[in-house]
């Protein structure tokens, strides 16, 4: 496999469940070169069916490359999460939301065995691939003494994968999130997550999911002051109009955002302060 070129690589590929096999083979196997080059093979043809296999090899403490299959592990699931988002690809006869509750469920039990394994890749494949519904997710964020919810609250707290920030803010379409979740979205301030988060609410925000943001009463990345919104574009500085009316942020400090963005931001985003401004009182609004 190392020696094939590309080409070849994509001529295997339309044959490509002919290998799974000996592709699982290779991931479990404890020799370098085959078990690189099944990991490899994996990622280049999508074998998402090998993702229990991966689970397996990453759970293994005792073998020296668990580290490689959790890391191709993250890098498959990574894949599926793209195609999950994209519309469905009708010439791929692979219906990628069958393939998720497939490997679900394996990742599911390897979740179960968390103790064993404390395998931080595991957790956030889960993260990736569970649906914001899911039982076993919910379980946890219910339960702090369950032994991965610190691990994957930590997660939830920093990973910048699509998938995670996904799995974040469709929970604020549940009837009730957890408050872990909320807490989640009021202390996450890194930029990308940010970005992500203000394009998410550009349009107008339903009315179970400002029930929901009323209970986030301030943002960390608005926190100390407001020059952050001037580094957004013109989308995002949107998004930030309708988070802020939307959340149950001191009024005085969402009277700052829409000020601000009023006297500071682009044009379609002034035009929605300039909109906002009819929630407020007093003298300075009018």
């Amino acid at each position: 496999w190392h020696q094939l070129s590309k080409r070849w690589k994509n001529i295997i590929a339309d044959s490509a469940g002919r290998l799974s096999s000996v592709i699982r083979d290779a991931i479990l196997s404890t020799d370098e070169q085959l078990h690189r080059n099944g990991c490899d093979a994996v990622i280049t043809l999508r074998e998402y069916d090998m993702i229990p296999a991966l689970i397996t090899a990453a759970e293994d403490k005792s073998n020296p490359l668990a580290e490689r299959s959790a890391t191709t592990l993250l890098l498959l699931a990574d894949a599926l999460c793209e195609e999950l988002a994209a519309p469905r690809d009708y010439q791929n006869r692979r219906d990628p939301h069958l393939v998720r509750a497939h490997v679900t469920g394996a990742l599911e039990q390897s979740i179960d065995r968390f103790d064993h394994h404390k395998s931080r890749e595991i957790v956030e494949a889960f993260l990736m691939l569970a649906g914001h519904e899911n039982p076993l997710l919910n379980h946890i964020l219910q339960h702090p003494h369950d032994k991965a919810y610190v691990t994957l609250v930590h997660l939830l707290s920093h990973s910048p994968r699509s998938g995670v920030v996904r799995l974040i803010l469709k929970s604020l379409e549940s009837p009730r999130p957890s408050s872990a979740i909320c807490s989640i979205l009021a202390h996450r301030d890194d930029i990308a997550f940010v970005r992500r988060m203000l394009t998410h609410f550009v349009e107008e925000v339903p009315k179970s999911t400002k029930h929901n943001l009323k209970r986030i009463e301030s943002f960390s990345w608005l926190r100390d002051d407001l020059s952050l919104l001037a580094e957004l574009n013109c989308e995002e500085q949107r998004g930030a109009i309708q988070l802020t009316m939307a959340s149950g942020l001191n009024r005085i400090r969402a009277f700052e955002v829409v000020d601000f963005i009023l006297a500071q931001g682009e044009a379609e985003a002034r035009r929605a302060a300039a909109k906002a401004l009819t929630e407020f009182r007093g003298t300075e609004a009018n």
